[in-house]
């Protein structure tokens, strides 16, 4: 795992404490998959009742082939129309799963990462907390990196998403030949333009090729792991802004930004106390 661990200012307030969870009675949820298929294709679908597996086959000229790629997502349904509570794309059939506990499984790691903003002494203060989640089926997530950046000219979302992946990828652990996601709570219309890389980020930074974007809300849906880490880093974020706006000194580091190309955010390691 890729270790976070950088050197701060001592003024910055640290923070540590622990996510619990809430059981609420929730909607009822249904799952939406979107195949795409050339013309001409036909898809044969099989349901295990024993294992609760959906699984299906793309068949063109009587040959089993892949599908373009597949959509899950899980909704529930409201009067304006169905609520996206998460949104996975898979670039292969044999790719394809409703568990998301083996949808995290195929990388090396995962991220949840938002961001929030606030009027704090007179500055626009922007910070993107991230969330780790164990890739390995476990379950276990906790905030890991706060990334602290004043007002911008672009999203602060994507600035945020762009300024993480390339924190990312100059440690010493990350291996570009390994599978990475993003879980994100914004977007949602762009998303499959990012992971397609056909629309860039943020200015001419598309999603490296090894990286993929999945999308969960903070809002809802908390009985399912990605929102449980989107809702973390949600809280995160809120938080950070918080204890760092309880010192005036602070604001140095929420200045508005002049270049974003250039410009280097604050980062700050959050501390993990295991319960």
């Amino acid at each position: 795992m890729i270790q976070l661990s950088l050197p701060i200012e001592h003024e910055v307030a640290n923070l540590a404490y622990k996510m619990e969870s809430k059981v609420n009675k929730s909607k009822p949820r249904a799952l939406r998959i979107n195949i795409h298929i050339k013309e001409g294709d036909s898809i044969e679908g099989f349901f295990s009742e024993e294992n609760q597996q959906i699984k299906f086959n793309v068949i063109r000229d009587g040959e089993v082939v892949s599908a373009e790629k597949v959509v899950l997502s899980t909704t529930y349904d409201r009067p304006k129309g169905p609520k996206i509570l998460n949104q996975q794309e898979f670039k292969r059939s044999s790719h394809f799963t409703v568990d998301n506990t083996e949808i995290l499984k195929c990388y090396e790691q995962v991220w949840g990462v938002d961001t929030n903003h606030r009027d704090v002494f007179s500055q626009s203060a922007n910070v993107t907390a991230v969330t780790v989640c164990d890739s390995n089926g476990s379950g276990d997530y906790y905030p890991v990196l706060a990334i602290v950046f004043g007002k911008v000219k672009s999203n602060p979302e994507l600035y945020g998403w762009r300024k993480f992946i390339e924190f990312i990828m100059r440690l010493d652990g990350y291996e570009p030949l390994k599978r990475y996601a993003l879980i994100v709570d914004s977007e949602l219309g762009d998303i499959e333009f990012f992971n397609s890389r056909r629309k860039p980020i943020h200015a001419d930074f598309f999603l490296p090729d090894n990286w993929d974007l999945i999308y969960a809300s903070s809002d809802v849906g908390k009985e399912n792991i990605l929102n449980k880490v989107i809702a973390c880093s949600d809280k995160t974020s809120n938080k950070v802004i918080e204890l760092m706006s309880t010192i005036e000194k602070n604001k140095k580091h929420w200045n508005e930004v002049e270049n974003e190309l250039t410009h280097q955010p604050t980062y700050l390691p959050l501390e993990h106390k295991e319960p």
